[in-house]
Parts: structure tokens; C-alpha cells; sequence
């Protein structure tokens, strides 16, 4: 295991993405971190967790119904 991997989702925000970095032609991670949302990425809109997400069936993304 990679050092500094939570061994769970820590708490209940959502704005962090988790990147795992892989060498070429291998199938074991070599390298963990987490990023906050941020630039360019702040400006995508984003709903409230496990609420409607407004999107429509054509868009082709999973829809959370009302």
C-alpha cells in the first residue's frame, strides 16, 4: 500500500479529487494525492450532495430523480 492513502473517504466533503499515478506498463501505483477542486475546475457547476442534479436523459450521465 501507498503511504498517505486514507483508508477511507475522510468526512463528508466531496471536493477532492483522489489521483493515483501508475508507471508505464505496470498495473501497481507508484505515487497518491488528493486535490481540492481549483482552478480550472471551481467553475463547474456541482449540486448539493445526493440531490437532484438537474441533468436530462440525454445527456447520457447517471440521473439523480427528485
Amino acid at each position: 500500500m501507498l503511504s498517505g492513502v486514507p483508508p477511507t473517504w475522510p468526512g463528508d466533503n466531496y471536493d477532492y479529487f483522489w489521483i493515483i499515478d501508475y508507471p508505464p506498463n505496470s498495473n501497481v501505483p507508484s505515487h497518491f494525492s488528493m486535490a481540492e477542486f481549483s482552478d480550472p475546475y471551481k467553475s463547474v457547476p456541482a449540486n448539493d450532495w445526493d440531490e437532484p442534479n438537474g441533468l436530462e436523459a440525454s445527456s447520457g450521465c447517471k440521473i439523480k430523480s427528485d
